[in-house]
C-alpha cells in the first residue's frame, strides 16, 4: 500500500523495513493513518512508526 500510494523513495523503504516489527495494534493504526497521508514523508512522522 505504501509503495502504491507514494512510489518508491527512502521514506517508504525505511517504513517497509519496520513493518515486521510492529504489533497488530500498531499495524491497524498505521493502516487507518495511511488513508489520511498525502505524502511519503508523513510515514516518518507517524508516532507508531518511530
Amino acid at each position: 500500500m505504501l509503495q502504491h500510494k507514494f512510489g518508491i523513495n527512502a521514506e517508504v523503504q525505511q517504513a517497509r523495513q519496520k513493518l515486521p516489527t510492529l504489533s497488530v495494534e500498531q499495524l491497524e493504526y498505521l493502516a487507518e493513518a495511511l488513508l489520511d497521508f498525502t505524502e511519503g514523508q508523513e510515514i516518518t512522522r507517524w508516532p507508531g512508526g518511530q
